[in-house]
Order: structure tokens, then C-alpha cells, then sequence
């Protein structure tokens, strides 16, 4: 069973009728706390971004979340959202990752094929398991945070300016 995406103000209706309250607030008032929340890069990342774009490879995004434009909104905000040609948000497909749909929606937005694209996230459960299962090359930076996952990525890397590195050695024809 993968999960779906549920909006949260579909998470609010049920949690006031499971209390027994009426009407929630949830479905406006997490928009605007997450907006307000301060966000940073994973170190590397607009660098990163930038070297791809420099060589004319598309970018893409795939990012659980229930609400699209707030993070937009913080991309843009870091300074990173136009260097993403293919923005995808969990709530605009119905599914998180690792559900193969959320990889198969990227793939036809960038139209690409599952051999000819890498993915790189820091969670094994979601990112390498989700891409690897479509045969995806899967790259896993290690933040920390990694969490247990069935497949082995392909590459692993302390930070995205070691896989830039790993690019420039001609590394992924």
C-alpha cells in the first residue's frame, strides 16, 4: 500500500468530525504557519542546480507536500525555483513518494525515460526505493536523517558539491 496525498483540508474536515468540533481551521492556518516558517538549502544544492543547467540538463523537483504553491513560493523565496524546469508537489498527482505514479508524472512532464534520468533525495524509503523501483539511477546524500529503505542507491554522497564532483569525472554518461 503506498499513501495517498490528502489535503489538509480534507485532514481538517475529519479531525473535526473525530472530535466532534465543528468546522477546522487546519486547511488555513497550515498554509500560512508553513509560510512563515524560516527554510535553508541543503548545502550545494543552488550550485548544484546551476552546474546542471549550465549543461543543459533539465531539472525537476518531486517533493511530498500538501500544498504546492507554499513551496513554490519558498523556492523562489531561496532563490532556486527557476533553475527547476519541472516542479512536482505530491497534492497536484494524489500520491507521495515512493508511489511509482509521482516518478511516472516527472518523467512524462520532462519527457524522459526512467533510464535516462537520475534522482537524487536524501531518504531511502521514499526517494531511492520510489526511483529505483522504475529503474531510475538513484543517488543518496546523506544528511542524517537517511531512514531504512528495501534497494541500495546507486551512488552515495556526503554532500551535492561531492556529486557535482562525481558528474565532472564523467561520472553517469
Amino acid at each position: 500500500l503506498y499513501p495517498r496525498e490528502v489535503p489538509v483540508e480534507e485532514a481538517g474536515r475529519f479531525l473535526s468530525l473525530f472530535l466532534g468540533k465543528g468546522d477546522s481551521s487546519l486547511g488555513r492556518v497550515y498554509p500560512e504557519t508553513t509560510r512563515k516558517l524560516p527554510v535553508s538549502l541543503l548545502p550545494g544544492v543552488k550550485e548544484t542546480l546551476e552546474f546542471l543547467k549550465g549543461k543543459g540538463i533539465r531539472t525537476g523537483i518531486i517533493s511530498n507536500t500538501p500544498y504546492g504553491d507554499v513551496e513554490k513560493e519558498k523556492l523562489k523565496e531561496l532563490g532556486v525555483l527557476e533553475l527547476i524546469d519541472y516542479p512536482v508537489f505530491s497534492i497536484d498527482v494524489g500520491v507521495r513518494k515512493p508511489e511509482p505514479g509521482i516518478f511516472l508524472y516527472a518523467l512524462k512532464r520532462a519527457g524522459m525515460d526512467a533510464q535516462d534520468a537520475v534522482h537524487i533525495g536524501d531518504r531511502k524509503d521514499a526517494d531511492v526505493d520510489g526511483a529505483k523501483n522504475l529503474g531510475i539511477f538513484s543517488v543518496l546524500v546523506k544528511t542524517g536523517e537517511n531512514t531504512d529503505g528495501i534497494h541500495e542507491p546507486d551512488l552515495v554522497v556526503n554532500d551535492l558539491h561531492e556529486f557535482v564532483e562525481f558528474l565532472k569525472k564523467g561520472g553517469i554518461p
